[in-house]
This record gives structure tokens, sequence and C-alpha cells, in this order.
């Protein structure tokens, strides 16, 4: 997943991208299942060991570092990354660094909170005490 968020992302691929719905349709495919790819660990029913546990939780916190890193990259290297936001109109009197800030931004805090979230309640279920699951009144006496 992070090996297509960041392939993407490169300057030639994002602007080769856009220049072709075809590809711009398969680099949204390319997101689509390599997250499932990557979701499906972290969110399988049946792997509940603490052990599995704790490596989703590693996976979640390494996917952030990716996503933390590749906010800035727009934001620190100006409107020349990607020449297409250039060309485009601009919207509410945004400038193109500006633009380009405000999505660096927006990628990172709700990235970050897709994978923050999940690893701090995997976190604390992992932490927790062990609970037995308390029965039913009515399961007690048909089990005498």
């Amino acid at each position: 997943m992070n090996a297509a968020y960041l392939g993407w992302h490169i300057p030639k691929a994002y602007e080769f991208a856009l220049a072709s719905e075809g590809w711009h349709n398969f680099e949204h495919a390319c997101f689509l299942f390599t997250s499932l790819m990557f979701w499906w660990p972290v969110i399988a029913p049946c792997r509940t060991g603490s052990t599995v546990r704790g490596g989703s939780a590693s996976l979640l916190l390494l996917a952030d570092l990716v996503n933390t890193g590749l906010f800035g990259v727009p934001v620190l290297l100006g409107p020349g990354l990607y020449p297409s936001y250039g060309a485009i109109p601009r919207l509410f009197g945004l400038s193109a660094l500006n633009d380009q800030i405000a999505a660096g931004a927006f990628m990172w805090v709700m990235g970050s909170t897709v994978f923050l979230v999940p690893a701090i309640l995997i976190t604390m279920q992992m932490l927790s005490p062990r609970r037995t699951r308390l029965r039913a009144p009515g399961m007690v006496a048909a089990h005498r």
C-alpha cells in the first residue's frame, strides 16, 4: 500500500496519471486494492492473538510514518512539484502553493487519523486485562 501511495505521488507518475483517464483509473485501482491488502490483516476477525494484534498496530504506525513523510513533500517543495497544479484555475483565491499546503495538511491529518485511531484502540485492547465472559443467568441454569 505504501509503495503504491509513494509511487503514484512521484511527480512524473502523478502527471502521467492526470494525462490519461485510463491510467488515472488504474492509479485509483492500485490505491483501492493495495489498501484492501493492507487493511485485511488489521481487521480480520480470526486474528486476535496479542502478537498478531501488536503486528497490526506496528503496521499502522509504519503506514502513518509514510503518510506523515509524504504530506510534507508538496508543502516543502512548493508549487513546482506538480506542474498541473499551476495550469488549473484557482478556486477560492488560493495560490498553487497554498493549494498544495492545504492538500498536504488534509492528507496528513486525515491519513494519520485513519492509521492512529485503530493503532491506539488495538494497543489499548492488548494492554487491557483479559476478562472472562459472564454467562447470562438463563444459560447457567440450562447447563446444570
